[in-house]
């Protein structure tokens, strides 16, 4: 179990930016495999793998983008 600083800081991002894959269109899916401790939200393995190939597939479409 992850934090989602823990999985930003992994993947070069802001934690903001997470958050918001989490609590957007990842919710559903990720949503099960999440819980709260003392106002913590921790993350499972399959949300966290989730989330960073959302970010990292996000990343590449802006760099290639630029390219154009």
């Amino acid at each position: 179990m992850k934090t989602i600083r823990q999985i930003a800081d992994e993947i070069g991002v802001s934690k903001q930016a997470v958050y918001k894959r989490y609590k957007g269109k990842l919710y559903t899916v990720c949503a099960p495999y999440a819980h709260t401790e003392q106002g913590v939200l921790y993350l499972s393995e399959q949300a966290e793998t989730l989330i960073k190939h959302n970010v990292i597939n996000l990343k590449a479409e802006d760099i290639y983008s630029e390219m154009d």
